[in-house]
């Protein structure tokens, strides 16, 4: 299963409900929460219970490899959310931190090496 920007809230909820078949995810660009997001605060402890999007939380029930990929230089969610959710992670691949890339460039082909990573 693979989430890009705000699908990977959509990603990570699903994923936390381990369906059958699952047998990795990928979450690239992703947000730690939303109320995180928007008051530039990726590494706070406490979720808030009016925020909906809480992808920090869900990833520790997933349970199969979780593969973290973000751009350096991504402007829209900084690259430190993605280093959160790799830190809460029940079972994380080593990320993939891309210095060059920011939210858009990272599907343009440039960056091959974490896409290269998957196995289907």
């Amino acid at each position: 299963m693979l989430g890009y920007s705000l699908g990977t809230a959509v990603a990570s909820d699903l994923a936390a409900s381990a369906p059958d078949g699952l047998t990795g995810v990928v979450l690239v660009a992703p947000f730690t929460s939303g109320l995180r997001l928007f008051r530039e605060q990726p590494t706070l402890e406490k979720s808030s219970r009016i925020d909906r999007f809480t992808t920090i939380d869900k990833v520790k029930h997933i349970k199969v490899p979780l593969l973290v990929c973000h751009g350096c230089r991504d402007e829209a969610i900084p690259y430190e959310h993605g280093t959160e959710i790799e830190k809460k992670a029940l079972r994380p691949v080593q990320a993939f931190l891309l210095p060059e890339a920011d939210h858009m460039s990272i599907f343009n082909g440039k960056y091959l090496q974490p896409f290269q990573r998957i196995r289907l």
